[in-house]
């Protein structure tokens, strides 16, 4: 009954926060297509620059629901997937292959430093990918052109995966706020990113999920390193 009462309130609190996190694009984008409707014969730049207001908001909207959903699923249940002994080499490469063309495009290095010790342990692979996806892709958008995203695991008692950036750094204050629900980074660097405010929740709830947890290092002006720390071998219940 606890953990039904628990879930039901996570449930209540995700669908009022959402609720809340929906105004603002879907304000954004009414004002947009008011102002397009009201000046037809309005100069093609003019109607270029609403256009594409729309379309970011559009984009954050699709980005926030869905974030939403799959934070709601991961409160509610365990992943949709089994359990898979692999090494966690494979699920980054993966996402490193993604997400290369966003790296490129901001002319972030996107550099691959793991090593060649097979770090086999178990996991649900769709459910760690996006946690693992969620950490460069923030990276890659906080990080200044010319600046680097690097991606390193280390093993021991437990798995850890390290993503590191040279971005703007977290100050202390906010290192445990930022993986709360739709809380974004550093205002400075989140003055060009549309986010939902929900991927590092979802990073940890997917820790959580695995038993083990995820934590940061920065210094502001310094970059950040981000861990995802699993263990070797997953507990058979971690909700």
């Amino acid at each position: 009954m606890t953990e039904a009462r628990r879930t039901e309130n996570l449930g209540r609190e995700l669908v009022a926060n959402a609720s809340h996190e929906l105004r603002t694009p879907l304000a954004v984008i009414a004002s947009s297509a008011e102002t397009l409707m009201a000046s037809p014969d309005s100069p093609a730049r003019d109607r270029r620059e609403f256009l594409e207001i729309i379309a970011r908001q559009a984009d954050r909207l699709e980005r926030l629901v869905s974030d939403t959903l799959h934070l709601s699923q991961l409160d509610s249940s365990m992943p949709h997937e089994a359990l898979q002994k692999m090494p966690l080499q494979d699920v980054v490469n993966d996402v490193m292959t993604a997400l290369k063309p966003a790296a490129q495009q901001r002319e972030i290095r996107l550099l691959n430093e793991m090593g060649t010790e097979d770090a086999r342990t178990e996991i649900y692979p769709s459910a760690l990918r996006q946690a693992v996806s969620n950490l460069v892709d923030n990276a890659i958008r906080y990080t200044q052109a010319g600046g680097t995203v690097a991606v390193s695991i280390e093993t021991g008692d437990d798995m850890t995966i390290l993503v590191r950036d040279t971005g703007p750094g977290i100050q202390p204050a906010d290192h445990k706020r930022i993986f709360e629900r739709f809380v974004r980074g550093p205002q400075r660097a989140a003055e060009d990113v549309e986010g939902s405010g929900m991927g590092l929740a979802i990073v940890k709830r997917v820790a959580e999920v695995h038993g083990g947890r995820i934590e940061v290092e920065s210094t502001p002006e310094k970059g950040s390193c981000f861990k995802l720390i699993l263990p070797r071998k997953a507990p058979p219940d971690t909700l």
